[in-house]
């Protein structure tokens, strides 16, 4: 899709996530919104710069809070998102939340063979 038809959505499902350019495979996909965070001298998501202004996606909630989602965290070119069997607090072992064990469990049930 072309940028001019991203005019009006943003790469996360949180519109305040950005990352900068170079960092994250789906944010590169929007250059026009790089280049306006760039111009307004906001901080991407995950940058710290002081001459910035912060970043929206830590206006709500710290970054720490922020990041335990996966979808918003960034993905460099060339890697794959984490399955849905990945959805942890950074750090912690796959599969530990409640969520990533109900996945397991379901997909064991309808993919496993008995």
């Amino acid at each position: 899709m072309p940028d001019s038809e991203r005019a009006y959505t943003m790469p996360h499902c949180d519109s305040t996530i950005l990352h900068a350019p170079g960092a994250c495979q789906y944010c590169d996909m929007y250059p026009t919104w790089q280049q306006l965070r760039e111009l307004w001298r906001l901080n991407f998501t995950g940058e710290n710069d002081p001459d910035k202004a912060p970043c929206p996606s830590t206006h709500t909630r710290p970054a720490e809070v922020r990041d335990r989602w996966y979808g918003n965290r960034p993905y460099p070119p060339g890697t794959q998102p984490p399955s849905m069997f990945e959805w942890t607090v950074p750090g912690a072992p796959p599969t530990t939340s409640w969520v990533g064990r109900t996945a397991e469990r379901i997909h064991r049930l309808l993919w496993d063979e008995p």
